[in-house]
């Protein structure tokens, strides 16, 4: 259920993300505790990159990408606050998704299906 989250969401919680390589080749960038005091955005994506970026696997429930709600799986993420995520390795990608909480995270997402992509800004959190 989502309703602390919620409200966890609207006080910007502090959080951090751990982005790790897990052995069904996905790179996962979701809220954990750290030292840093940094968080995610609640998406899991596949580890090879396509030659546009990098597609969504899962959207983690009461996370900042399932409380926008516009990302859902197979869709493909471009670029990060305005940094392509072309020719960019796993490492470079996940220090974009990393912020503080509270942070924007400003994404051109490509919907599955779609020729356009779309803006999808979202507020990172510790879910």
């Amino acid at each position: 259920m989502c309703s602390d989250v919620s409200s966890a969401f609207s006080e910007y919680s502090m959080g951090s993300i751990n982005s790790e390589v897990s052995i069904d080749s996905t790179i996962a960038i979701e809220e954990t505790r750290d030292q840093g005091g940094e968080c995610g955005i609640g998406l899991t994506f596949s580890q090879r990159p396509t030659h546009l970026g990098f597609a969504v696997k899962r959207v983690k429930a009461c996370g900042p990408a399932e409380l926008e709600g516009t990302i859902q799986p197979q869709d493909v993420v471009l670029s990060i606050d305005g940094v392509s995520l072309s020719g960019k390795d796993m490492k470079e990608f996940a220090r974009l998704m990393m912020g503080r909480s509270g942070s924007e995270a400003v994404l051109q997402v490509l919907k599955k299906g779609q020729d356009d992509p779309v803006s999808v800004t979202l507020v990172r959190h510790r879910s």
